[in-house]
């Protein structure tokens, strides 16, 4: 015990540079998140509408379009001429006579311009007049039944004309509204969290597993120890010990910096991602041959997982294979577990984590007692 002890206070010793090092880097990363989120605002995509049609309502039913369903995501603004325009996302142009001829079912196309510099938003509203296009044909349909059974019922045209008017509103009130049988549910790509706070944990999770190179040299020292006092079964205790006590003081900083919770510290989802993150501080210097080559290989293993495990675009927005392969990787987990340690947006992959903290430990302790143990 009295070697265990001894030997894990040396690797302290030698790792709290290293703690200090990832330290700085987590409140460097926690200012640029802060300073990339904090003032930012989200203007809504803006719509400039060049409306040539002289019926009077066309902008009424369109405010009352984007009041209905699009308010604080898309801005509209009509205009006489394309003059002004040079700051809006995308242009919509409609013809004299647009309204008459969507109501004789002649349907005159209007002209849409994107903005390139806006590539996103403008096919974002792209889809919108798809999709507008799509329900303006099955309303002319419905109203095409309905004229033509007021036709067979021998309704006077100037009647006919006030019911399909009041059956166009009634159509329009329907599609925008579902009869009120459906609720609209805000939807986000980064689920409970908001954007900031799946970054911050994504950045976090990055730094700490990157980072975990700078204890190469005390672990490589102690295993060197551990084969030369035949030791090994204690030396790997000791250091698993002094890498558990290290992984608690940065994923303590790495929640902390992110604006996490101070309850979060004595929560199972912090152990847990302590006890993954000891995990990595173990396997990558056994694996690995010198210091660069540690740092190479984590910062590698790191990167391809931020890539393609939702640490640069969210999770739910990756391609559904790579969204199921994502949920077992360890960069993933370890941003789920610091997620809701720091906001507690809950966790459901335990037993996964579980997999991923027991089998490299495993792995190493193997490596560690590979040639046996004396004492």
């Amino acid at each position: 015990m009295r070697l265990i002890l001894c030997c894990c206070f040396i690797t302290l010793k030698r790792g709290i540079r290293a703690v200090i090092c990832a330290a700085a880097c987590l409140f460097a990363v926690a200012a640029v998140l802060s300073a990339m989120f904090a003032s930012r605002d989200f203007a809504p995509a803006r719509l400039a509408v060049i409306c040539h049609d002289d019926s009077g309502y066309i902008e009424p039913i369109v405010h009352s379009v984007i009041d209905s369903g699009f308010k604080g995501l898309l801005s509209v603004d009509f205009f006489d001429s394309a003059d002004d325009t040079q700051n809006h996302t995308a242009v919509l142009t409609l013809p004299e006579n647009f309204f008459e001829s969507v109501m004789s079912g002649e349907n005159v196309e209007p002209q849409l311009s994107v903005n390139v510099s806006s590539p996103i938003e403008g096919a974002w509203i792209s889809a919108l007049a798809k999709n507008a296009a799509r329900l303006l044909s099955s309303a002319q349909h419905v109203i095409s039944a309905v004229n033509r059974a007021m036709i067979a019922d021998q309704i006077p045209f100037e009647q006919r004309q006030k019911l399909i008017f009041y059956t166009d509103i009634e159509l329009l009130d329907n599609y925008l509204t579902r009869k009120g049988r459906f609720e609209s549910i805000p939807l986000s790509a980064t689920g409970s969290l908001s954007i900031a706070e799946y970054y911050a944990a994504s950045a976090v999770s990055f730094v700490l597993f990157t980072l975990v190179f700078l204890l190469f040299s005390p672990i490589k020292e102690l295993f060197g120890f551990a084969a030369f006092s035949k030791r090994r079964k204690r030396c790997f205790a000791a250091a698993f010990l002094s890498c558990f006590i290290l992984s608690l003081l940065l994923t303590a900083v790495g929640v902390a910096v992110i604006g996490g919770r101070i309850s979060a510290v004595i929560s199972l989802e912090f152990f847990a991602a302590a006890l993954l993150l000891c995990a990595m501080m173990l396997l990558f210097p056994a694996i690995s041959g010198d210091s660069a080559g540690c740092a190479a290989l984590s910062f590698g293993f790191c990167l391809i997982q931020a890539i393609f495990g939702g640490g640069i675009l969210p999770q739910a927005l990756l391609p559904a294979p790579l969204a199921k392969a994502s949920e077992f990787m360890p960069l993933t987990l370890m941003r789920n577990l610091i997620a809701d340690s720091a906001f507690g947006c809950g966790f459901d992959g335990a037993l996964i984590a579980a997999l991923w903290c027991v089998l490299p430990l495993l792995l190493c302790f193997a490596f560690w007692t590979r040639k046996g143990d004396n004492a």
